[in-house]
């Protein structure tokens, strides 16, 4: 993916967290973040469940030149069992 700022090649990664990737408009506690269902202001960028063990994380793609980062947080086919 090209970055698009300086349309650079950007990196492909992760963002991830214990408790979850979530966007908001405005800056809270974390302790008081709900979730997406509960509140409207959130958004769960989460490319899956999120579960105590295995936290949440979001596709991403990194600039290092601009200092930006792309989250795509369209859901994501469940692969075949059979693959």
């Amino acid at each position: 993916m090209n970055c698009p700022f300086c349309e650079r090649e950007m990196e492909f990664g992760y963002i991830q967290n214990r408790d979850g990737v979530y966007w908001m408009r405005s800056k809270r506690a974390i302790s008081t973040i709900m979730p997406p269902k509960r509140d409207r202001e959130v958004v769960s960028l989460n490319d899956g469940k999120v579960s105590y063990f295995a936290g949440g994380s979001a596709e991403a793609w990194l600039c290092r030149k601009c200092k930006k980062v792309v989250v795509d947080y369209a859901p994501k086919p469940v692969p075949d069992e059979d693959e």
